[in-house]
């Protein structure tokens, strides 16, 4: 590994599209009997990034909707509609401590010797990085993406690594602190199939919020 200054980091690492998905269900179906209604009309914002933090597997749906709603097609649905997909990006929370991060490391780099690259997983998240005026490079994301020249991979769900992106050793690896990334009975510490990155890169579990 060298000095670490081709970071690679995925939208979702900056901006809680978990969080945004939820709150576009809510503003666009307020009293919808398919809502969780109870809990979306109570809860608040620390208690929903908290609750989206400490869920075992990655599935925001599963706090929207009413119990008994079979609700897992509804993702595809997301996948096929643009609209959605941009009400998502508009509404995802800003994580503003690894925003300054990146910023931090752009300033740093003076010759331009630190470049910051953006995965993106369509227009609407490229919009949303020009809107807040953060001028990186971007990417956009493709099955088994060659990730090969980053030094440093910022991942929000961390088991995928390897079967998202091709050539991700010999890195510095962090992972947001997801309870899915974690072994729930150890403290935070990575999953088995996470820790197992660490044989040849450098992994840390970070606090993205």
């Amino acid at each position: 590994m060298d000095n670490g200054l081709n970071i690679f980091i995925e939208f979702e690492m900056l901006f809680d599209e978990d969080y945004g998905l939820i709150r576009t269900l809510v503003n666009k179906f307020k009293n919808s009997q398919y809502l969780n209604t109870e809990y979306l009309k109570h809860v608040s914002f620390k208690k929903l990034i908290n609750d989206l933090l400490t869920q075992e597997v990655r599935d925001p749906l599963k706090l929207a909707i009413a119990d008994g709603i079979n609700y897992q097609s509804i993702y595809d649905d997301i996948e096929k509609d643009d609209n959605f997909k941009k009400l998502i990006v508009e509404n995802s929370y800003p994580l503003k401590k690894m925003i300054s991060c990146m910023k931090y490391s752009k300033a740093l780099s003076l010759d331009d010797s630190y470049t910051v690259t953006v995965c993106c997983n369509n227009k609407y998240e490229v919009e949303r990085l020009n809107d807040i005026g953060f001028k990186v490079d971007v990417i956009m994301y493709e099955p088994e993406l060659d990730l090969s020249k980053y030094d440093c991979l910022y991942i929000k769900e961390g088991i995928h690594l390897k079967s998202k992106y091709k050539n991700v050793s010999q890195k510095h690896i962090y992972i947001a602190n997801y309870y899915y990334n974690c072994d729930s009975d150890k403290d935070l510490l990575p999953k088995n199939e996470i820790i197992a990155y660490s044989i040849d890169s450098d992994l840390k579990i970070i606090d993205i919020y």
